[in-house]
């Protein structure tokens, strides 16, 4: 499974393999081929997602919805945004932690 690791850079090296159930992964509707892991540094997740933790990533799941989070590549840098609707109807990316 390819990852986005340690500080938000995509890892050149295979970490160790995370363990999901096919049967999780198909309750859900989700592909194993379609899934990423990013983890967590530093402050950037918040207190809700503190330095360390894992987010599984969908990455056949791309229709915007407000409130979301969303990993996104920035020139090769994993970043994890949540996308917010504006009172305009606008769609917007901010921080996770807005500290």
């Amino acid at each position: 499974m390819p990852t986005a690791h340690g500080g938000g850079h995509y890892a050149t090296a295979e970490p160790a393999p995370l363990a999901l159930g096919l049967d999780w992964l198909k309750a859900r509707g989700v592909s194993p081929d379609h899934l990423r892991y990013l983890e967590i540094s530093g402050d950037e997740g918040g207190a809700s997602l503190p330095a360390g933790s894992i987010v599984i990533i969908d990455t056949n799941q791309v229709a915007p919805k407000s409130g979301a989070h969303f990993a996104m590549d920035f020139g090769g840098e994993a970043q994890l945004r949540r996308l917010i609707r504006t009172r305009s109807g606008q769609l917007e990316l901010t921080h996770v932690n807005p500290a």
